[in-house]
């Protein structure tokens, strides 16, 4: 129900309302795209925060039927003169989306989505990340999220049935041979559903459309991540970063889907980044264990609330991670002192689990003489 309120007090007061009740919705069903839906209603007007939760609802467990239109009017007004600022900033969010715009489009790579990308990574990405100071801290992971939905194929729904994007079904199908799917009372919908849905083979058609536009987006992607592991960045990017590293994660346990995709992935510079990392992280916790390491005071990462739910964290977070979770959204996005040491020891996690398990492209020996 939309409210018209002619008074900026009671409007904050209403908003504050819905956010709460939204954000309880959320802790309960993580993986159900309505939740997602609710909050871009929210979120700023043509900003990449409200693209990205629209793109949420799409690459989660149970995506929400209908979005097409709602995505598209979001890359549209984001991305073509609608932007509510006209901030060097806000203009260079603007290139960004307009990038994703193009490919959301035209599902395949073009001469013009090649040169909007390389555009954005030379000339304006370093500029995006420096002007914004620690405000990248959150804005980082909706670029991340954003790249990783154009993987997925932005998800998107075509009349009143769900898309079958080629990454959705092969993590499907992982997840159900993994047992990770949460159980029917979390989702309520039958879990047939899933096994039904990987069960009919694509269409020659439908796999021609995946692999033009997973090649364009593992492209815009990885060039993303190139840029954030400079030693230049500073702390700002790691959560980017650590979106990035846990989806590589992922995508070792989907061999076909790691093969499409991993000639992009910057792995020279990853064992660059994760080496230095290292070098100035006093780490406690044995990293070569199995279980994500979990941090001293059980909390949970800002950005982990941005990665639950999505269909590339079906098996990465143990049970209970979220259980000591604060409710509260400003409590959750606070940058506690203790928190970089914990994102550090992350990512270092990460990036020896992906070289341990099957990854042969990273430089293993490099990471394990700094252990």
């Amino acid at each position: 129900m939309r409210m018209v309120l002619e008074d900026k007090e009671s409007t904050e007061t209403w908003r504050d309302a819905a956010e709460y009740w939204f954000n309880k919705l959320v802790d309960k069903f993580p993986q159900i795209g309505t939740s997602y839906i609710r909050f871009a209603d929210l979120a700023p007007r043509n900003t990449l925060e409200q693209l990205t939760y629209c793109l949420r609802s799409q690459i989660c467990l149970v995506p929400f039927i209908g979005a097409r239109e709602s995505i598209r009017a979001a890359f549209y007004d984001a991305s073509y003169g609608k932007t509510l600022s006209r901030m060097k900033n806000a203009v260079r969010e603007a290139a960004f989306i307009k990038i994703h715009a193009k490919l959301f489009e035209e599902r395949k790579p073009t001469d013009e989505i090649e040169n909007l990308s390389k555009e954005f990574h030379l000339s304006i990405l370093d500029a995006y990340i420096r002007g914004n100071g620690d405000r990248f801290l959150q804005q980082g992971v909706s670029i991340a999220l954003t790249n990783i939905a154009a993987m997925f194929e932005y998800g998107v729904s075509r009349d009143s049935q769900p898309s079958r994007p080629l990454f959705r079904l092969h993590y499907l199908k992982v997840g159900i041979r993994k047992r990770t799917l949460p159980g029917e009372e979390q989702l309520g919908i039958n879990l047939g559903t899933f096994d039904q849905e990987v069960a009919r083979e694509q269409t020659d058609t439908e796999v021609a459309s995946a692999m033009g536009t997973i090649a364009s987006a593992s492209r815009i992607s990885f060039a993303t991540l190139r840029v954030v592991l400079r030693p230049s960045c500073g702390d700002d990017v790691l959560p980017t970063v650590h979106v990035m590293l846990s989806f590589i994660w992922s995508l070792v346990s989907v061999e076909q889907l790691l093969t499409l995709v991993e000639h992009d992935i910057p792995w020279p510079d990853i064992c660059l980044f994760l080496n230095a990392l290292m070098q100035n992280t006093t780490v406690t916790p044995d990293l070569r264990t199995m279980a994500l390491p979990r941090p001293e005071n059980g909390l949970p990462l800002p950005e982990d609330f941005a990665i639950r739910g999505q269909l590339f964290a079906l098996w990465y977070y143990p049970v209970g991670w979220f259980e000591n979770a604060t409710t509260n959204i400003e409590e959750r996005a606070f940058e506690r002192p203790s928190i970089m040491l914990t994102r550090r020891v992350r990512l270092l996690w990460l990036g020896l689990s992906i070289a341990s398990v099957s990854c042969p492209l990273i430089n293993y020996v490099c990471i394990k003489a700094s252990l």
